[in-house]
């Protein structure tokens, strides 16, 4: 079972943007889906990270890492570029 690019396995780490560090404890072949759990609660995602909300929430790590995005516009070009030089950087 793949997830953006890589293998899913049972005890991955997972970020969800509304939950956040999960643990993958459940894996569903047949039904090309996974469950994660965040503390005490677990939810189900399918291979987009599709799970409880209308669109993606999960990634294998935190999409926005903690950084808080600028009013700014200069600033978030400036941003947009480094982070798309990386990106083609690493070949992602």
């Amino acid at each position: 079972m793949v997830f953006d690019g890589s293998t899913v396995k049972l005890n991955d780490s997972m970020y969800d943007v509304a939950y956040g560090a999960g643990i993958v404890i459940e894996l569903n072949d047949k039904a090309d889906n996974f469950r994660v759990a965040f503390g005490n609660r677990n939810f189900v995602y399918d291979l987009k990270g599709f799970g409880t909300f209308p669109r993606k929430t999960l990634y294998w790590r935190d999409p926005v890492g903690g950084f808080i995005p600028p009013k700014d516009t200069a600033k978030w070009d400036m941003f947009e570029k480094l982070r798309l030089a990386i990106v083609n950087t690493l070949g992602l």
